[in-house]
């Protein structure tokens, strides 16, 4: 790090800085060295179960509103069904349909 300059808005109020840096020799950080996880370090475990909270509770969001969807799908069928069963058409076409089911019987 070469320096570090704060930063003002234009009411005077402070902001982000900006940090002026440079490269030096070091070899670059791989990937794999940075998904390592370091068994002695605290604030590993710590943001684990943190990770594992998120997950749990976004998983716990999505099964809430697919049940929701479902019950309001369910209930948009009912009432079609309702709908449809309640017809002039169908309660014409009523011994028809019992005609048929006893000719399916034997």
């Amino acid at each position: 790090m070469v320096e570090v300059i704060p930063a003002l808005d234009p009411a005077g109020k402070r902001g982000h800085g900006i940090l002026v840096v440079r490269k030096d020799g070091r070899i670059a950080v791989t990937a794999d060295e940075l998904r390592r996880l370091e068994p002695d370090e605290p604030r590993e475990s710590a943001s684990l179960l943190y990770n594992v909270e998120l997950l749990s509770e976004r998983i716990a969001e999505f099964w809430s509103s697919d049940t929701a969807t479902l019950r309001i799908e369910a209930e948009l069928l009912q009432a079609e069904l309702a709908t449809m069963t309640g017809s002039k058409s169908w309660k014409l076409t009523e011994p028809l349909r019992r005609l048929r089911g006893l000719a399916s019987r034997r």
